[in-house]
């Protein structure tokens, strides 16, 4: 079963719930995941060249836990290219398979 639309933080994220759960995870304060899954999910309104939940995870990955470099990746325009996130990301976690495997392994 999918959570995409699952309350979060007091919002509806569409985000799956492999990522909901690694928000959780990485960002142990309410206020962050609250503003680390509002920043995720606005993903859905760029026109991107790889997919949302993949570039997610990426960032996740990539973030460990500081919400800093969240804000610097979007901030950066996704380091020009959100390819190039991904590549970063599999560089720093090659079991990501560039943003492809869920968290959880399923």
């Amino acid at each position: 079963m999918s959570n995409k639309g699952s309350f979060f933080g007091g919002q509806v994220l569409r985000l799956p719930a492999d990522i909901q759960e690694e928000i959780k995870r990485q960002f142990p304060s309410e206020p962050e995941q609250t503003e680390m899954g509002r920043q995720l999910d606005s993903l859905h309104e760029f026109t991107l060249l790889v997919g949302v939940e993949q570039l997610a995870r990426g960032i996740l990955i990539l973030a460990n836990g500081d919400s800093s470099v969240v804000l610097e990746i979007f901030a950066s325009d996704f380091y020009g290219d959100p390819r190039d996130v991904l590549v970063a990301a599999n560089d720093a976690e090659q079991s990501s398979n560039y943003g492809n495997n869920r968290f959880d392994g399923r």
